[in-house]
This record gives structure tokens, C-alpha cells and sequence, in this order.
């Protein structure tokens, strides 16, 4: 199986867990932590608007905190995050972005890729909601959840939840959960990202849960989170289009 090459980092097929080491991992997921947690215990009031951009802050915060983190330890593997300078020395200045499944040279791959699934996956729905639908059920009804009134907070929740919000998710559940836990291969990997994936969800169910298997599924394929990624928001977005014009289907 090929992968990133720890002397040059060239990359045949991105696949991050294979140099995702505990140090950088424990860091992220700790950064991660700290600043929801801080989030959760002192924050302004806002406004329901507001505060959904608050959400969005954090989200950003959190990933820029997790690149910043990967991509030092890949330019100073000797530094505070740990590692052998000599042995683990690494000459390209992208490394640590494809240790997050972000090489810059995969990412039109992993964009198309992301396409490929998306659509696939639109095609593998509409049969099944139309069975569902001969069936006597509504598989609208099934999938859609209260969208607010005003204006103010859907421009919010498109933008928050429908973009940044999944790619923030990628970037840890994907790139950090899944990453770390490869090493014991994809069944471990795919099923504990899935689960957890859908445990931190507010509104936890079937939805979430199928999301979390396909995500991971589509970066094991793809080996670019850019992929995974794509799939996110835009299976978001359709929710949100869903539940917002459900006269439509």
C-alpha cells in the first residue's frame, strides 16, 4: 500500500495515518478540546444569529490551531511536539498538511473524487426515497428539522452549518479521529470515527450515523480529506434545502 514518503514527502496516494504520530495527534485533539470547552463555559450573548457565528469562530479557531500544530511538527520534528531530528527530519514544507490528508498535490484528485461520491451517493438516494415514498412514508419528513424564521440566522446556519461547520468536522473526525486510529486498520478506524462522529451530534440518529461510515469510507478511497470533505458540505446544504422548500418534493 503506497503512501507519503517520510524523506521527501512525495505523495502517490495521500494517506495520512501512516505518519500521523501520537504526539501531534494528542496535541490537536487536546487544542480541540480546550477551546469547545471554553467555548461551552464563557461566551457573549449574542443573539441566536450571533451565536451561531460565535459557533463558526470556534470551528475556525479549532482548525486553524490544528494545521498550525501538524504542519510545525513536520517543519521541526525535534521541537516541543517531539521526534528525532535526525531520523525524522522532513525536507518538504507541505508535510505537515499531508499528514491532515491536505497535500497540496492531491487536491484536485480529491476534489473530483469528492464529486464522484457525491453524486453516487445522490443516485443510491433517489431510488430509495422513492421507495420509501411507495412505501406510504415521506422521506422528506424523515431527514428534515425546524428551520429558523428570520433571515439573520438562516445566512447563519448555511454558512456555519452547511460549510464550515463539516469542514472543521473533517478535519477532526477524518484527518485526526480516523487518522489516528487507521493504524489498527479500517474496520477499527471507520467504525470508532463513525460512532463518535454521531455521539457528539446534538441531534444523533441515523442520519449522522450513516454520514459518519460514508465520510470515512470516502477518505479511505480517496485518500484526500478534500473528498470527504465535499460529500460534507454538500449533503448538508441539500438537508438544509430539504427542510427549507419541502413543498418542493
Amino acid at each position: 500500500m503506497t503512501g507519503i514518503s517520510r524523506e521527501t514527502g512525495s505523495c502517490r496516494r495521500p494517506q495520512p495515518w501512516r505518519i500521523l504520530g501520537f504526539r501531534p495527534l494528542i496535541f490537536s485533539l487536546t487544542w480541540v478540546a480546550a477551546v469547545e470547552i471554553l467555548f461551552m463555559f464563557w461566551h457573549p450573548d449574542a443573539g441566536p444569529a450571533g451565536r451561531l457565528w460565535l459557533i463558526g469562530l470556534v470551528r475556525v479557531t479549532q482548525m486553524a490551531g490544528v494545521l498550525l500544530i501538524c504542519v510545525r511538527n513536520a517543519a521541526a520534528p525535534g521541537s516541543v511536539f517531539g521526534g528525532d531530528p535526525a531520523a525524522d527530519r522532513v525536507r518538504n514544507p507541505w508535510a505537515g498538511l499531508a499528514m491532515l490528508g491536505l497535500d497540496p498535490k492531491g487536491w484536485r484528485a480529491g476534489v473530483r473524487a469528492g464529486v464522484i461520491w457525491t453524486l453516487g451517493f445522490g443516485v443510491l438516494v433517489l431510488p430509495a426515497a422513492g421507495v420509501i415514498r411507495l412505501c406510504g412514508g415521506n422521506p422528506v419528513e424523515m431527514v428534515r428539522f425546524r428551520m429558523p424564521a428570520d433571515s439573520a440566522r438562516i445566512a447563519a446556519l448555511l454558512t456555519v452549518g452547511g460549510m464550515i461547520g463539516p469542514l472543521a468536522e473533517e478535519l477532526v473526525f477524518r484527518s485526526l479521529i480516523y487518522g489516528g486510529l487507521r493504524r489498527w486498520g479500517v474496520f477499527a478506524a471507520t467504525g470508532g470515527s463513525a460512532v463518535l462522529f454521531t455521539l457528539l451530534h446534538a441531534d444523533a440518529g441515523l442520519v449522522q450515523a450513516t454520514g459518519g461510515i460514508l465520510f470515512a469510507l470516502c477518505y479511505e478511497r480517496a485518500g484526500h480529506l478534500t473528498a470527504p470533505m465535499l460529500v460534507h458540505v454538500c449533503g448538508n446544504l441539500a438537508l438544509f434545502f430539504l427542510s427549507l422548500f419541502p413543498v418542493l418534493f
